[in-house]
């Protein structure tokens, strides 16, 4: 396995590398300590809690209305919040495990290096039960059918109408596209900053903080500033527009990702 790519560019190829399983015969002793940390199935738990977060967001709709759109970045996020907690802690117990016992220090003898085992833990941890394989899946048909609701929403609207404003027209179709992307890249964005954060905590000394809940409360805060930031961004200019939030909010998190993964493979 190559060294992972960082970057803007790199971040998409940097996903499909860490989410597929791994064949490597160090992965199946990472997978063997791996296995003691399970006690919450990934799978199941994302879905209980998708299942939750569409209720939430169905009650807000009545709240917030037209308003609603603006907070469909967070949303997105709180989606794919359950298995990156999983994942985060799971990296952070094996990392910290691996490092306790001296096998991290053993296999880093190995040419591949220490970069290379950073990568196949999150690889264990990640393509456990499939569970990233198969939200990935939920997300691209979660695109879809946004993409179509917005669609067929957009041609009724326009049946209706006398005279077509291309301008607002092209906004809309604007808006349709960065939410798809967002929608699409978003569960990536987020796993992959979840496995920079696990291989940060996990690899940091023992302290009187848990390393686990300590990763966990970075990542909300790393969510929380990606989202107000943009929504700051967008409403500068004085009218906000939906492709603006989402196209902001994607880039500052490629660019979160790239800066965090260039400081975890520094000294790999």
């Amino acid at each position: 396995m190559t060294r992972p790519r960082t970057g803007l560019a790199g971040s998409a190829a940097l996903y499909e590398s860490l989410h597929r399983r791994p064949h490597h015969p160090v992965a199946r002793q990472l997978a063997r300590h791996n296995r003691g940390s399970r006690s919450v199935p990934v799978l199941p738990a994302s879905l209980f809690c998708a299942l939750l977060v569409f209720a939430a967001a169905a009650h807000s709709y009545t709240a917030l209305s037209a308003g609603f759109v603006f907070s469909l970045p967070l949303w997105l996020m709180l989606l794919h919040a359950c298995p990156c907690l999983i994942w985060i802690t799971r990296i952070v117990t094996l990392l910290a495990r691996q490092s306790r016992a001296g096998t991290l220090d053993e296999l880093t003898i190995i040419p591949a290096g220490r970069a290379f085992l950073f990568a196949i833990a999150c690889q264990v941890v990640l393509s456990e039960g499939d569970a990233a394989w198969w939200l990935r899946l939920l997300r691209r048909w979660l695109a879809r059918l946004a993409g179509l609701l917005m669609l067929m929403g957009l041609f009724i609207a326009l049946a209706g109408l006398e005279q077509v404003y291309w301008r607002d027209l092209c906004w809309l179709l604007l808006d349709g596209l960065l939410l798809t992307l967002a929608i699409l890249h978003e569960g990536q964005q987020s796993a992959l900053l979840a496995c920079a954060l696990g291989i940060v905590f996990g690899m940091r000394p023992p302290g009187a903080l848990d390393r686990a809940s300590a990763a966990c409360a970075v990542f909300a805060l790393l969510q929380a500033l990606s989202y107000a930031i943009a929504i700051a961004g967008s409403v500068l200019p004085g009218a906000p527009r939906l492709w603006l939030v989402c196209g902001l909010f994607l880039l500052l998190r490629e660019l979160a990702i790239g800066l965090m993964w260039r400081e975890v493979m520094r000294d790999a």
